[in-house]
């Protein structure tokens, strides 16, 4: 009897053991599970989180291609800027075109009336006898003619950054024969 009783609580240990191990075994496995389902959440939670950051990436490149075609928009506008401020410049001053000959002077006078014609335009006015003013048609107070230095010079400048900027017109205007202006 004492065997049987031995054996009784020896068999009830290990029940009790039996259960404790399956107790466990349980409690592994459901954190097992927790742990795969916890996986699956992060793992549904890291996609979702890519798709955002791809969506975004799209967004902020859709921002950058639209910045970009702007900036493209931005520097076309400054270059019609520039080129209408440089075909303004390429326009001449009514005062740099002789009243006689309304060609460019390349030897501009001031005569007695305040105004610059071509050298050889006034002279032939004064050599043919005419002693009024082309321009206003008052008496010239006398004949004489004094290089306008100034004058020719700001077309010397002009034609010069015209010819460094544009090639074409400086040769279309030097190609005027007679009427190219002479350096100093």
């Amino acid at each position: 009897e004492e065997e049987v009783e031995r054996l009784r609580v020896e068999a009830e240990k290990m029940a009790f053991q039996e259960a404790a191990a399956l107790s466990a075994l349980e409690e592994l496995r459901e954190k097992h599970l927790l742990q795969q389902e916890e996986g699956r959440t992060r793992a549904l939670q890291m996609e979702e989180r890519e798709r955002e950051l791809r969506h975004q990436q799209e967004q902020q490149q859709r921002q950058i291609d639209a910045l970009k075609e702007r900036l493209v928009q931005m520097e076309e506008a400054t270059r019609q800027l520039a080129n209408d401020a440089e075909e303004k410049d390429e326009e001449l001053p009514d005062e740099f075109y002789c009243p006689i000959t309304m060609e460019l002077m390349s030897d501009p006078v001031l005569a007695a009336d305040g105004f610059s014609y071509e050298r050889a335009a006034i002279q032939d006015w004064i050599d043919k006898g005419h002693v009024t003013s082309p321009k206003t048609g008052a008496v010239l107070e006398n004949q004489a003619l004094h290089l306008n230095l100034s004058l020719r010079s700001l077309i010397q400048d002009r034609m010069a950054r015209r010819r460094e900027r544009d090639g074409a017109a400086a040769a279309a205007w030097e190609g005027r024969g007679d009427a190219s202006v002479p350096d100093l």
